[in-house]
């Protein structure tokens, strides 16, 4: 674990500590930067996804598989 020192909003740290009910205000920073990069690793996913999504658009993989899904409901 890093001691560090960091000067944060009075109101801001009361309402990390009351909406995440730690108990102390190191934990409620810990809680703070885990909720952080927990978001940040959603997006990046989400990034990524949607570059393979416009790769196999490019490919025609994207159409393909929507006439494949319309002929299997089709045949249903």
């Amino acid at each position: 674990m890093t001691v560090i020192r960091i000067d944060i909003d009075a109101e801001v740290l009361a309402r990390v500590l009351t909406l995440s009910k730690a108990k102390t205000e190191s934990e409620a920073v810990h809680l703070a930067l885990v909720s952080y990069i927990n978001h940040a690793g959603r997006r990046e996913g989400a990034d990524r996804s949607r570059c393979h999504f416009e790769r196999a658009r490019t490919w025609g993989a994207v159409e393909h598989a929507a006439r494949r899904h319309e002929l299997e409901k089709r045949n249903r």
